[in-house]
């Protein structure tokens, strides 16, 4: 029998990586609870299904987001391209460590259409992101062009974040991350 080994955050991890690896339809409670090393019926007891444990995961995330590095865009002792410099460094950080990209954009696929449990995290997540780009571009831009910019960026964010895992390098997202800063330090060199 299993021992209870491993503490939250690593259990969190440690199943975030299961389901971007695997996908949400593939991976069962079952197998993350001998992957952390947690006793079955304690994994039920706590989380009932997997679709509770999709969620703790995205909201264990979302925290990690919102606190570590989404904060990154609400400095504003710093400049705008100082600000994504930065952002876009944590975003990096965060995803050289994650195995198979990001689990909002597999959870997205997979299951926002199937089960409405899945809807509000995602939004949020994308809002959030939408929203920190949107506050740094208030710096450069009129608010509409900054929202138009901030969503366009965020499409181009996860499409890099999916051809890092396509790659298996991270060279899209810096080469995102590129494009963007020369855009706004031409953009900025107009004001």
């Amino acid at each position: 029998m299993p021992v209870e080994k491993n503490k939250p955050d690593e259990m969190f991890e440690i199943a975030a990586n299961m389901f971007r690896l695997h996908g949400y339809c593939d991976t069962d409670i079952d197998d993350i609870s001998k992957k952390c090393s947690v006793n079955l019926s304690l994994m039920r007891e706590i989380f009932n299904t997997k679709t509770n444990v999709a969620l703790e995961i995205m909201s264990h995330i979302q925290n990690h987001f919102d606190f570590e590095i989404l904060i990154h865009a609400y400095d504003k002792k710093l400049p705008a391209y100082i600000r994504i410099e930065s952002l876009s460094k944590a975003i990096e950080d965060y995803f050289i460590k994650c195995n198979g990209g990001c689990v909002f954009i597999k959870f997205s696929i997979e299951q926002m259409n199937k089960d409405d449990a899945f809807v509000e995290p995602i939004k949020r997540y994308f809002d959030s992101l939408n929203d920190a780009y949107k506050e740094i571009f208030l710096e450069v831009y009129q608010p509409d062009q900054a929202v138009e910019v901030a969503s366009r960026v965020v499409s181009d964010l996860q499409g890099a974040l999916i051809m890092m895992r396509v790659d298996g390098d991270i060279w899209p997202l810096q080469q995102f991350t590129e494009r963007l800063l020369t855009r706004l330090r031409a953009d900025m060199s107009h004001m």
